[in-house]
């Protein structure tokens, strides 16, 4: 039978009186908004609303554009300042309608929500 040194033995029973776990993450996922809505007057500059169910449970919205068929760029984060929110965007060169799509998402604790895309008609 091995026997550990005596240094050994009180550095493992020091360390492993102070174990103690990292509390739980929380990884839920947070509701994606609905209802987004896009208008615009001129093909340059497009108007976003969108809805989010619950706003204590958000701590942003990311909005995105569709640059192409599989590629989304973020060009925003907006606050969350209650249960409707907007922005303005603009694109340069115009954008003819219904060419331009975009998209939003909620942010909570670093996780973000699946993206609702819209464009306006």
């Amino acid at each position: 039978m091995k026997r550990l040194p005596i240094a050994l033995v009180l550095l493992l029973a020091a360390c492993s009186a102070d174990l103690t776990l990292p509390p739980k993450a929380d990884l839920t996922v947070p509701p994606s908004p609905q209802n987004l809505e896009v208008t615009s007057g001129d093909y340059i500059t497009y108007h976003l609303e969108w809805d989010i169910s619950d706003p204590t449970v958000i701590d942003s919205c990311f909005v995105y554009v569709l640059v192409s068929q599989t590629t989304v760029a973020r060009i925003d984060t907006v606050a969350v300042t209650g249960v409707r929110l907007s922005g303005d965007y603009t694109t340069d060169p115009p954008v003819p309608l219904p060419g331009i799509v975009f998209g939003v998402s909620a942010v909570s604790n670093g996780i973000e929500s699946y993206i609702v895309y819209g464009q306006a008609e």
